[in-house]
This record gives C-alpha cells, sequence and structure tokens, in this order.
C-alpha cells in the first residue's frame, strides 16, 4: 500500500512525502516480513525541461535492519509525458548500499 503527496511551493519548488507497506522476502529467503517504507523529496525546475531533486529514503523491516539514504539527481522532460532521470543514492546506514547510481525513464501512456 502506498499512500503519496504532492505539494507544490511555489511555480518552481515542490515537496513529495510518501509512505508505503511492502511484503518482501526476508534475508534468509524462507519467509516474508512487512517492510515500512518512507520518503521526503524536494526539487526545482532549473528550467522547462530540466530539474534536480535531493530526497531522504528510509526503509525499515522487524529484523532486517534499517536502510537509510541520501538522494539527488536531475530530470530531464523533452516532451510532456517522457521523462529521464540521473542521480545517486548514497547509503547512510550499514544496511543501505554506500553508493546506487542510476539512470532511468517514465513515460506517461
Amino acid at each position: 500500500m502506498i499512500v503519496p503527496f504532492a505539494l507544490a511551493l511555489d511555480e518552481e519548488w515542490g515537496l513529495g512525502l510518501m509512505t508505503q507497506y511492502d511484503i518482501i522476502q526476508n534475508a534468509d529467503r524462507d519467509g516474508h516480513v512487512v517492510q515500512f517504507v518512507n520518503s521526503i523529496t524536494t526539487g526545482r525546475s532549473l528550467t522547462d525541461e530540466i530539474g534536480f531533486y535531493v530526497e531522504l529514503w528510509s526503509a525499515a523491516s522487524k529484523n532486517e535492519g534499517h536502510q537509510l539514504t541520501l538522494d539527488g539527481g536531475f530530470t530531464y522532460s523533452p516532451q510532456e509525458n517522457t521523462q529521464l532521470d540521473i542521480g545517486l543514492n548514497t547509503g547512510l546506514t550499514d544496511h543501505a548500499d554506500d553508493l546506487n547510481p542510476f539512470i532511468g525513464i517514465s513515460q506517461r501512456f
């Protein structure tokens, strides 16, 4: 279950909050646990097509450890319904990956 919330702070800055419950496979791969995920994101348009964001992301579950990351990246929207992303997630806890670079594409239909 995911509960997102987004708010325009002004014409250029936005704020996003999200809370989520997942059922995931445990670390031993012999059962499942409930994982609680939260994030808070703020971003800003730099041009009509380019923006950037920073995010604090957290995931916790019983006996699986707490993951906390500080993330950031850039977005590029060449068309109204297409967005390209590039960024870096940086682990702040032992259970989070130290560095996780990524690229992605989103298409709204």
